[in-house]
């Protein structure tokens, strides 16, 4: 195998040798998994080019064999079979809108949104929860024609090369995320939703539905280095996140908004240590999803290539292309913000 560092030490690039197979790659990821690991820590991605994953058995394979990782999924970290997962899913959406028209495969495997003309926010997956994957892997199915590639950053450089004024503003900040309902609740929806994670209150006949606050920065266990954890899938940072796409890839046409963010209507806010309101602009959202847009790695995907994602230090998103793509995710290890 061959090693090669890329876009600025971010990615390390694994290219296959001679006719090494995917069992090939397995077997050397298991006689040195510590070793992987580290490499996964001091680059945040890992892209295995060559190998030819092929199903998403395989990329469980890598997972569990491989590396070793448990499978968890921020989106169903209960284990619930697919059927069901996906019935949940369904009737979520007719509670509080349409999601990111992800396929679930089995209960850890999911196929990821198509590309369309609107680019994703950069974000951490399952960062509006106060528990999420620490590692992800993505396998590449079939490559997108044109564009559609998945955008990978540094969180920990885009914060560390933020503002001084912005690094006190956003350091002890708190995400807060919050779902209006399409409809009223039934009395059992009201019962059921005092089981789960959500705070239910109403503002003008409207339900919210409230999300625990979750840390605008984390810091990585093994470095102690901080990270921004940005989810801009909220219709108030939606404008944001496609101005400022417009001044970071001025190569891609129109941008569009992301579908994802006019589907549901949730909204982001920021609280300080005492749980006051942050005044957070629109130009301050702009200027904060720039910054981390034009300090972003554009990956090219070849049908069989498979990442490792440092799910805490590095943000992904897809960017805008054609929808013939077909990319499967499955998350591991369950992290704990709090």
């Amino acid at each position: 195998m061959d090693f090669e560092p890329q876009a600025n030490n971010l990615i390390l690039k694994v290219t296959a040798s001679g006719d090494s197979k995917f069992s090939d790659l397995v077997s050397a990821l298991m006689s040195d998994r510590a070793t992987y690991k580290k490499r996964l820590i001091d680059h945040g991605v890992i892209l295995f080019r060559g190998f030819e994953a092929k199903s998403s058995d395989d990329l469980m394979t890598l997972v569990t064999k491989g590396m070793g990782f448990k499978a968890w999924n921020t989106f169903n970290f209960l284990q619930l079979p697919t059927f069901l997962i996906d019935k949940i899913r369904r009737y979520s959406e007719s509670l509080l809108g349409g999601g990111d028209y992800r396929i679930w495969l089995d209960k850890n495997s999911v196929q990821l949104g198509p590309a369309d003309q609107g680019v994703q926010g950069p974000h951490v997956e399952g960062g509006l929860s106060t528990k999420r994957a620490r590692f992800l892997v993505i396998g590449c199915f079939e490559a997108p024609k044109t564009f559609g590639e998945t955008g990978v950053v540094d969180l920990e450089k885009c914060f560390s090369e933020l503002p001084d004024e912005l690094k006190l503003k956003y350091r002890h900040a708190s995400n807060l995320f919050s779902f209006a309902a399409l409809r009223k609740l039934t009395a059992i929806e009201k019962l059921f939703l005092k089981l789960t994670q959500f705070k239910v209150t109403t503002d003008t006949n409207v339900a919210k539905l409230n999300l625990p606050p979750c840390p605008l920065t984390l810091a990585v266990p093994e470095t102690g280095n901080l990270c921004l954890q940005p989810w801009p899938f909220a219709r108030n940072t939606a404008d944001a996140v496609r101005a400022a796409a417009q001044v970071a890839f001025k190569d891609r046409g129109a941008i569009e908004i992301d579908r994802t963010s006019q589907d549901i209507n949730l909204s982001w806010e920021l609280r300080d240590q005492n749980g006051q309101i942050i005044n957070w602009t629109h130009d301050d959202q702009v200027k904060l999803f720039t910054h981390i847009f034009t300090r972003a790695h554009l990956l090219r995907w070849q049908k069989g290539d498979v990442i490792l994602v440092d799910n805490l230090r590095v943000g992904h998103f897809r960017m805008n292309g054609s929808n013939d793509r077909r990319l499967v995710q499955i998350q591991t290890e369950s992290f704990s913000t709090v």
